[in-house]
């Protein structure tokens, strides 16, 4: 099971956990090139990413200037997450543009050596399991939550805000695979996965 928390740019890191039962592994990578080599190096079952996997349905490009422009910057699965009171950026908002594009493009590499590959929100997971925000505060309540789950998290340092968020992207993956996640957006523009919650 791998979660990656992708960047939209090479200059700056993405988080990167790679889980085998227990055990986890963290780091921060930065190109698509060490992001595949790790991949490969890894064979998992499942890559989780988070970042938008899709363009809105009729969009084809990014491009501001492009008649698909009118089909708009938001997807099925933003809106479902802003109608549950979850915070999303749309997923082509000129700040989220670069990272959507980088994602779709990532996403149909990795599949040379993962078949299953999802979109996850770990923000949004932690709204609905109770542990949101990005404090260090919050950050060690993640760690003590994921370590009660059975997670054997790296000692040393403490996990980057984008290694934690790779893991919970993980987390979310293997709880796909467990049959304990929903989805959001429609079929068309493919699915965002989230955790249930006990009431669901």
């Amino acid at each position: 099971m791998v979660g990656i928390d992708l960047s939209g740019s090479a200059r700056r890191p993405s988080g990167w956990a790679e889980c085998r039962g227990a055990q986890v592994s963290l780091r921060l990578l930065h190109t698509d090139e060490e992001i595949l080599s790790a991949a490969a190096a890894a064979r998992p079952r499942l890559i989780a990413i988070d970042a938008p996997l899709s363009l809105p349905q009729g969009r084809c490009c990014t491009r501001d200037d492009c008649s698909c422009r009118r089909f708009g910057i938001v997807r099925e699965s933003d809106r479902q997450l802003r109608k549950e009171g979850i915070p999303a950026f749309w997923s082509l908002l000129p700040s989220m543009q670069a990272l959507t594009m980088r994602a779709i493009s990532l996403a149909a590499k990795l599949r040379s050596v993962c078949q299953e590959i999802i979109e996850v929100y770990p923000r949004g997971a932690r709204e609905v399991l109770g542990l949101s925000g990005r404090s260090r505060s919050r950050e060690s309540e993640l760690c003590r939550a994921l370590s009660h789950i059975g997670y054997d998290l790296p000692g040393g340092r403490p996990p980057s805000a984008h290694e934690l968020d790779a893991l919970t992207a993980a987390f979310v993956g293997q709880c796909h695979l467990l049959g304990l996640s929903r989805r959001l957006g429609c079929e068309a523009e493919g699915w965002l996965m989230m955790p249930l919650t006990c009431s669901q």
